[in-house]
C-alpha cells in the first residue's frame, strides 16, 4: 500500500523556497548596484589583461591582427569582453558580502532608545497601609499593597517624577502624586491595592484628583485590573521614561510579579 505525500512537509519545503528566494534577489538587487560603473573602471584600468588571463587560463589562443579593421574588431572585442568579465567578478563579490550590508542597513534604521536614569523594580514583600483619606477626608478600608521602587540613578536632580499603571502601550493612571529624586535617592510607593469585601478579594487602583494634591477622590472609587499583562511607567521632567513589564496573576491569593 502506498503511503501519502506528507502535505505538511511540501508546504514547508515551498516555503524555505520562497524565503530564501526572496532574499537572494535582495541580494542580487544590492550586489549590482553601482557594479556597472565599477565593472567600466576596472575594466579600462586593467581589463584588458585581466581578459587575457582568463583566455590563458583555459587555454585559448588568438592571433594578432594585421590590418585596420582587424585591429578595430579586436579593440571592441577586447573592451566588451573586459567589462563583461569585470562585472561578473565584481557581482560575485559583492554578492557574497550582500547580506553583511543589507543586515547593516536594516540595522541602522533600529531607533535608538535613549536609557533613562530612573531605575524602576517591584518591592521585595508585600506591604499594609492604614488611615487612607479621600478628598472629603473620610477614612478609607486598608489593607495590603504592592510597592514598587523608583531611584535615581543618573546625575541628575529628578524632578516631577510620577509612577503610572496600566495595559502596556495603552494609557495608563497615575498612582501616585509627583514627586523628586535626588541623586543615588530611592523611594518605594504603592502602585496596586488589595482590598475585600464580603463577595470577594480583589485588586484596585485608586483614581486620583489633580486638583486636589492628587488625593484619592471621593468614595474611593478605582479602576479593577483583571489578572493580565501590565506596565508600570515612571515620568520625569528631567529624563526619559523607565517602563517595568509585570504580570498579576489571581489563584489562591493576589501576585504582582516582574516579567522576564
Amino acid at each position: 500500500m502506498q503511503a501519502e505525500p506528507d502535505m505538511g512537509s511540501f508546504s514547508h519545503i515551498w516555503t524555505c523556497a520562497k524565503f530564501y528566494g526572496a532574499f537572494g534577489w535582495l541580494c542580487a538587487k544590492e550586489a549590482a548596484e553601482n557594479t556597472l560603473s565599477q565593472a567600466n573602471a576596472v575594466a579600462a584600468i586593467g581589463g584588458s589583461g585581466l581578459l587575457l588571463g582568463a583566455l590563458w587560463f583555459w587555454g585559448l589562443k588568438m592571433e594578432a591582427p594585421t590590418d585596420v579593421l582587424g585591429t578595430l574588431e579586436l579593440t571592441i572585442v577586447f573592451a566588451v569582453g573586459s567589462t563583461i568579465l569585470a562585472y561578473m567578478v565584481i557581482f560575485f563579490v559583492r554578492w557574497l558580502g550582500a547580506p553583511a550590508r543589507l543586515y547593516a542597513k536594516l540595522k541602522s534604521t533600529i531607533p535608538v532608545i535613549p536609557e533613562s536614569d530612573i531605575d524602576v523594580k517591584l518591592g521585595d514583600k508585600i506591604a499594609y497601609e492604614a488611615g487612607l483619606t479621600d478628598t472629603e477626608g473620610k477614612e478609607l478600608q486598608g489593607g495590603a499593597f504592592f510597592a514598587v521602587r523608583v531611584s535615581n540613578r543618573g546625575n541628575r536632580f529628578l524632578q516631577n517624577c510620577q509612577i503610572c499603571f496600566g495595559p502596556k502601550d495603552q494609557f495608563n493612571y497615575p498612582v501616585c502624586r509627583p514627586f523628586d529624586l535626588r541623586r543615588g535617592e530611592y523611594k518605594e510607593l504603592p502602585v496596586l491595592r488589595i482590598r475585600e469585601s464580603k463577595e470577594r478579594v480583589y485588586a484596585i487602583l485608586y483614581f486620583l484628583n489633580a486638583n486636589k494634591e492628587w488625593k484619592i477622590v471621593s468614595g474611593g472609587s478605582g479602576w479593577l485590573p483583571e489578572p493580565g499583562s501590565y506596565e508600570i511607567r515612571v515620568l520625569s521632567t528631567d529624563s526619559h521614561p523607565a517602563t517595568l513589564d509585570v504580570e498579576l496573576s489571581h489563584s489562591d491569593k493576589w501576585m504582582l510579579s516582574e516579567c522576564n
